[in-house]
């Protein structure tokens, strides 16, 4: 329960914003370049997990001197999970990519949500106040990983129908799956 609160939380607070899935570009004159961004939130694929999805930053760089690519991943997994190997697997149609991302970090995540609420009882005797507290803590990690695309997986992209990324955290797979409106978001960022 408290996964799927966690969750539905996080979904409804970015379905709604304008963050995810819309293009940016960033023009950089100090570093000759522009940064062409998108951002997306991917749920696992498999149900029954402890590891709930991934905030994927898909960031591509134009140069005078040619273009680089690379996504940053954060993914999100219960206390009690495996942490993620170091190894997995990039698909689109029918070419798979074994890759290797880079581990940037892992960090300890909590909420707490507090609530209260008071009650007056008036009987015979008097007024009596009755207050309720209550909290709840909810605790993940973010797993953070950055992918450095190959010109293959860049041109696997531009001519594929969907993107599935394949991740294990122990005996936990971790499928993302970025296909529709999502998958047409990510050919537009790298045109």
């Amino acid at each position: 329960m408290k996964h799927f609160f966690l969750g539905s939380l996080i979904l409804s607070l970015f379905a709604c914003n304008s963050y995810y899935n819309v293009v940016r570009h960033y023009p950089d004159e100090f570093k000759k370049m522009d940064k062409i961004v998108l951002n997306q939130y991917i749920t696992n694929e498999e149900k029954h997990t402890l590891v709930y999805g991934a905030y994927i930053t898909y960031e591509r760089e134009q140069q005078v001197s040619g273009m680089s690519a690379h996504l940053y991943f954060v993914f999100q997994r219960a206390p009690i999970s495996f942490k993620l190997e170091k190894k997995g697997f990039f698909k689109t149609n029918h070419q798979s990519f074994e890759i290797e991302p880079l581990h940037l970090s892992t960090e300890a995540q909590s909420q707490t949500t507090s609530q209260s609420s008071i009650a007056a009882i008036v009987d015979s005797t008097g007024v009596k106040t009755v207050t309720d507290e209550s909290s709840t803590t909810n605790n993940w990690f973010q797993d953070k990983y950055k992918l450095e695309l190959s010109p293959e997986m860049m041109q696997a992209i531009r001519n594929g129908n969907n993107l599935k990324l394949r991740f294990y955290a122990g005996p936990s797979p971790i499928t993302l799956l970025i296909d529709g409106r999502r998958w047409r978001k990510v050919q537009q960022w790298l045109q």
